[in-house]
């Protein structure tokens, strides 16, 4: 009850063009929008960037939020240096391809850090009064919500009103979801695993949950 489905040639189109609009609206009617942002996403934020860019579109009313970024065994989030993190990529093909006078403000662009991740749900619930606008997330290989797994052993619990209710925290990725991830092109669509960082920051399906909208693709 209360979604619907369809089935399109290039789901990614959708996606940068729903962004787009809903980000001219935020500047036309001068109203605040949160988006949470889905990785890796490039193309599409190459996309949009050039978007707003030809039609003068300003995002100053925009909080961009990463889904998540990479961890390592220790649970150490990676900077926005690490050039096969979703949060540089994010800030490299999103915020410094908008005309500069055109872009949100940096302290606008959030992403997980070691020193945020326990309050990023908060942090999200606060700046968008109750709730993301948006959020555009995939399911992945094992049912993962961002990268939180509804698997027993990676959630404490079987129990699914507790996965859902799961806030934004550090998690050690399924073997499934390396996999899945060593074939995208910041691992050089390799397959070799052992690029794959073996934990992840991430927003909870809490947050999900929360938005206003979604769109699961």
């Amino acid at each position: 009850n209360g979604f619907s489905v369809r089935v399109v040639q290039d789901p990614t189109l959708l996606m940068v063009m729903d962004v787009f609009h809903r980000i001219y609206l935020s500047d036309k009617l001068d109203k605040h929008l949160t988006i949470i942002c889905p990785n890796q996403w490039p193309a599409a934020y190459s996309s949009v960037a050039e978007m707003l860019n030809r039609f003068n579109v300003s995002a100053r009313n925009v909080d961009a939020f990463a889904m998540d970024e990479w961890a390592d065994q220790d649970g150490n989030i990676a900077p926005i240096t690490y050039e096969a993190g979703f949060a540089h990529s994010m800030i490299k093909y999103l915020y410094y391809q908008i005309d500069e006078k055109l872009r949100m403000p940096m302290e606008n662009v959030h992403f997980p850090t070691n020193e945020n991740i326990a309050d990023y749900s908060k942090i999200i619930n606060d700046i968008s009064e109750g709730g993301a606008d948006i959020a555009s997330t995939s399911p992945g290989w094992a049912g993962h919500m961002a990268f939180v797994d509804p698997i027993p052993e990676f959630i404490g619990s079987g129990d699914i009103e507790e996965w859902l209710n799961q806030p934004a925290q550090i998690v050690k990725l399924h073997p499934m979801t390396i996999m899945q991830n060593s074939l995208n092109g910041t691992f050089g669509q390799s397959g070799d695993i052992a690029n794959v960082p073996p934990k992840a920051a991430t927003i909870g399906p809490v947050d999900v949950m929360r938005a206003k909208e979604r769109i699961e693709v």
